[in-house]
């Protein structure tokens, strides 16, 4: 007899490892908002992902016009944030990378997740509870495409 599938939600706090990684998506939101707070209107929808990086905020924006356009923001964005998160010493704006098919974005193909050998791992340990059925296969393949195999 097969069990029943667990919801996500429930999965997110219940397993320590996914949690992890819940938690660290919820950040880089939360951080997003907050730099679209800051900027123009027009811009927010431009902007796809924030994260900070040994005092760097790491913005990407869906093509290299509005990220031309932030980047002229960079100055007063910076002084402001630095109101919050006095650590921050710089802005890098980055553009998505560009896919040559599919209309995600405007054109733009979707963002691959960027992997870490730890978040394979704890991604693997907890494929090892679920191991035989169809979620423990599930994480076990998200743990190769973390790991870029």
């Amino acid at each position: 007899m097969s069990k029943k599938p667990k919801p996500v939600a429930q999965l997110l706090q219940t397993q320590p490892q996914l949690a992890h990684l819940d938690r660290a998506v919820r950040e880089r939101q939360a951080l997003l908002s907050q730099v679209c707070e800051l900027l123009p209107s027009e811009v927010t929808p431009h902007c796809l992902d924030a994260g900070l990086h040994k005092g760097t905020l790491r913005l990407l924006c869906d093509s290299p016009a509005w990220a031309s356009r932030v980047r002229f923001l960079t100055p007063q964005l910076l002084g402001r944030l630095r109101e919050h998160r006095p650590g921050l010493a710089n802005i890098e704006v980055r553009v998505a990378h560009q896919g040559g098919t599919g209309p995600a974005r405007g054109g733009y193909a979707p963002l691959r997740p960027t992997g870490s050998s730890r978040a394979a791992q704890h991604v693997e340990e907890t494929a090892r509870a679920h191991a035989g059925d169809a979620l423990g296969r599930a994480l076990l393949r998200l743990a190769k495409t973390l790991r870029g195999a």
